[in-house]
């Protein structure tokens, strides 16, 4: 294995489930992973661990060995009629090129050369995890920054040599590609279950299954406290209307108690200053007698006075005399 020049393989980079047409979108996903994504191939220097060439991005689709051909022009003439160590998905390239293919039953010896190609994809997604996880930026601008990142992988390559930790870490990522698919597969699986077994319950009623003991139970448990609850809820509702009712009771008694209070009309304090205007106060002796209340003068009782006014001051509640102003001016014209 002296004469071998490069090791080559194609590593995928995951990328979003790209929009538009189905079509379109199905050029991106690879059948071997099951997972959208891009592939680049690499060449390897078997001695020293480093990428040699690196071929432009393709669709996930594509087959390695239709991408060799495409990128085999390129870095020909650099080979100088040394071999080419690949995998089994480059069987067509054995007749015409002198490739040596390592077959998953091959020797140790094609193997172990070809592991180192495996290491370098390790460590180059370990520095770059951009690369592990689906592509968050343009598509269209991978291959820029996968060339940048090559770059860098081998300065470090050369500071720190491979080992088995990087091909570990290759492994883990492809299995991390296998472990989605197979969960995103059994979560597909479980929801076209129920939705069949609901389908058929719908269709058959009668292919339901029995609930078993225990459920009935603790829903019957759950029926009883909600009934005593709502229970327990409307005697509170009753409660609580009751107590309006005499609140408003009340108001409405003391409402009408206040209207008829209004309508009585209070005789204690009536103004008695205009009682000496009323015709019926007149006498036979034309003399008008005030009430007690009239602003006029008060004098007292004589026994010179008539017999006219002594009838009309016999009359009164206490025992003084009110003349009015006609009466006092016929007594000054008499005196």
């Amino acid at each position: 294995m002296k004469d071998v020049g490069i090791v080559l393989d194609c590593t995928v980079i995951p990328i979003c489930r790209p929009g538009g047409k189905l079509k379109e979108g199905k050029k991106f996903y690879s059948g071997k992973h099951h997972y959208y994504c891009v592939k680049v191939e690499v060449g390897v220097n078997p001695r020293m661990g480093t990428a040699s060439t690196i071929s432009e991005v393709y669709t996930g689709s594509t087959h390695d060995y239709s991408v060799f051909k495409e990128h085999y022009p390129k870095f020909q003439d650099k080979m100088e009629g040394s071999k080419i160590l690949a995998d089994s998905a480059y069987v067509g390239a054995r007749p015409e090129l002198g490739a040596v293919i390592s077959k998953p039953v091959g020797t140790k010896e094609i193997s172990s050369k070809r592991v180192i190609v495996e290491r370098f994809f390790g460590r180059l997604k370990t520095l770059f995890s951009v690369f592990r996880h689906p592509w968050p930026f343009d598509v269209e601008k991978i291959g820029e920054y996968f060339f940048v990142a090559c770059c860098l992988t081998n300065y470090h390559i050369l500071q720190n040599p491979l080992t088995k930790k990087d091909e570990e870490a290759n492994q883990r990522f492809l299995d991390s590609l296998v472990y989605d698919y197979l969960q995103k597969k059994e979560a597909k699986r479980i929801a076209n279950e129920r939705y069949n077994t609901k389908i058929k319950n719908k269709l058959n009623p009668g292919n339901m299954p029995a609930p078993r003991i225990s459920s009935l139970g603790t829903q019957r448990e759950g029926q009883t406290q909600n009934l005593v609850s709502i229970d327990h809820a409307i005697s509170r509702r009753e409660e609580e209307r009751e107590q309006l009712e005499s609140l408003r009771e009340e108001e409405r008694v003391c409402l009408l108690e206040r209207e008829r209070e209004r309508e009585i009309p209070d005789t204690q304090s009536t103004d008695h200053s205009l009682d000496w205007f009323l015709p019926g106060q007149w006498k036979s002796t034309n003399i008008f007698l005030l009430s007690s209340s009239a602003p006029f003068p008060v004098f007292p009782t004589s026994s010179s006075s008539s017999s006219s006014a002594s009838a009309s001051s016999s009359s009164a509640t206490h025992n003084t005399q009110i003349l009015s102003p006609l009466q006092l001016l016929l007594n000054q014209r008499n005196d």
